[in-house]
């Protein structure tokens, strides 16, 4: 017969290996759950063998399952193990709530983790599904793109994305036409069109978006022979910028030479006059105004003048009789808003009621040197729509005079129109006229919102008013450089050296008073 102490030890080392396999069975699952991120068969497996082992070690154990729930550390473990589930719980509804009335803040200083508005409004529009397939050799652009087009489901939950290696599924990569696996390629497919890009950031996808929802792309003709400012000009008053940017935006642009043309060209949906340091023929305006009255549209873009001589008479006639408009002799002054110390370079907040400054509301726009705009002619039904586009101030005023100017002596009181878009009631015609036209070139187009200023009313004249909007801007890297060697060093000592040694200073004092105190 086997005795009581033979048996209970017996019980103890089986209870032993119960309790061992229950917790490596426990470890396990739970090593599967992080591992898979959801529950599986194997991990369900796992939980329930721990489960049924620690069953059978407390029928096995009863009197050690005892002593080890009544012993003072479990009391303080269940205390702990009690705040632990409170703490999960209020996480978990917390998470539950998020999740049912989810909200976003971003506190970046570039807002790199939101999207812009007009890549918002661009996911309102589509209809469709959007597929996007990207080709990465590196995981970490792999990684910063899934995670902005993450950003982009949250607005369209339909917008379905792959991510593939080229040098891994090398058949699917020729299938797709990927060639160059030093770079990122990324398809954005919608409705059976695709565009390319090879550079993963909002401003790049949401172009995309744009492009494919045109269709054909709007052609835009700058007119040329006047000293107008070039589209490949890399210099300052350049319009390089501003022509990549368009072409970004699903734009055609192409250059019109009125003096060797009989007509516009009858693909064009916006011809762009900018700058022009010669006057213009009588015939290029005659053509010029005949392709607006046909139904046309175009932005004429003037730069001040303090003597009328400067201006076209034709042009100026033209814009008086058709359209009720001049521009003003004037150069724009704005003491209470001004890129300083430049008082003749007024920055607009104050925009029209038209489609294309209530989305301009709260963003600046700046103008080098500017000028005035109004209307000479009074309303009527018959007559073209008067709509300000940009306004200064009730400080500003209209400089006739540069001597004046240094005096203040003020011509024209503000508030002033700096830029106006008109239409003809009976739809033959779209114009758009901006007293200034150095705010679209190279030296300024990249600031505050004056791209969007220059494309959102050029999406209005080619009639793209669902694209009008605030674009995202280029991402902004940050970086702190210590040129002093000084401050390089202090810095680093404080924070690689006395923080730690505090830290441990501070836990070796606590550890001496309560050896002192025992």
């Amino acid at each position: 017969m086997i005795g009581r102490d033979e048996r209970n030890e017996r019980n103890e080392r089986i209870g032993n290996v119960l309790l061992a396999i229950g917790v490596a069975a426990l470890a396990l699952g739970t090593g599967i759950l992080l591992v898979e991120q959801r529950l599986t068969l194997a991990s369900e497996i796992a939980y329930g063998s721990a489960g049924a082992l620690l069953l059978v070690f407390v029928l096995v154990q009863p009197a050690r399952t005892r002593t080890w729930v009544t012993s003072r550390q479990v009391r303080y473990g269940s205390n702990a193990l009690l705040m632990t589930v409170a703490l999960l719980a209020i996480l978990g509804v917390a998470n539950f709530l998020a999740d049912r009335h989810p909200q976003r803040i971003d506190v970046t200083a570039n807002r790199s983790l939101s999207l812009s508005e007009q890549t918002v409004d661009v996911l309102q529009t589509l209809e469709s599904p959007l597929r996007v397939v990207g080709f990465f050799t590196s995981p970490s652009e792999m990684d910063r793109a899934r995670d902005l087009l993450d950003q982009y489901r949250y607005y369209f939950p339909a917008l379905e994305t792959e991510f593939h290696d080229p040098t891994v599924e090398y058949s699917l990569a020729l299938e797709w036409g990927v060639t160059e696996a030093y770079r990122p390629t990324v398809f954005v497919v919608y409705q059976e069109k695709q565009e390319i890009i090879h550079t993963v950031s909002e401003l790049e996808v949401t172009s995309a978006l744009v492009r494919l929802l045109r269709g054909s792309a709007p052609a835009v003709y700058f007119v040329t022979g006047h000293g107008e400012p070039d589209l490949e000009d890399y210099g300052e008053v350049g319009l390089s910028v501003l022509s990549g940017r368009l072409e970004q935006e699903g734009f055609q642009v192409e250059r019109l030479n009125l003096l060797v043309t009989a007509t516009v060209p009858a693909d064009a949906d916006a011809v762009v006059l900018m700058g022009p340091q010669t006057l213009l023929s009588d015939d290029e305006v005659d053509r010029l105004a005949q392709y607006i009255d046909d139904g046309g549209a175009a932005m004429i873009l003037l730069e001040p003048v303090l003597d009328a001589a400067a201006d076209t008479p034709a042009l100026a006639e033209w814009l008086a009789e058709r359209w009720g408009v001049a521009f003003r002799v004037d150069m724009v002054a704005d003491p209470a808003s001004y890129v300083y110390p430049y008082l003749t370079f007024p920055v607009a907040t104050a925009y029209g009621t038209g489609p294309v400054g209530q989305r301009m509301a709260g963003v600046a726009t700046y103008f080098p040197e500017a000028r005035s705009i109004t209307q000479v002619a009074e309303d009527s039904e018959s007559s073209p729509s008067y709509d300000p586009l940009v306004q200064t101030s009730v400080d500003s005023w209209g400089e006739t005079s540069i001597t004046d100017l240094a005096y203040g002596v003020e011509d024209t009181a503000g508030p002033l129109d700096l830029a106006v878009t008109l239409e003809d009631p009976d739809g033959n015609g779209r114009l758009a006229l901006f007293g200034d036209f150095h705010f679209s070139t190279n030296i300024a187009v990249q600031d505050f919102g004056n791209a969007d200023l220059f494309i959102n009313t050029l999406n209005w004249l080619t009639e793209g008013e669902e694209l009008i909007s605030i674009r995202p801007q280029e991402d902004v890297d940050r970086y702190v450089v210590m040129r002093s060697n000084l401050v390089r060093n202090t810095v680093h000592t404080v924070l690689v050296v006395l923080l730690p040694l505090l830290v441990l200073g501070v836990g070796g004092a606590v550890f001496a008073v309560r050896r002192l105190r025992r």
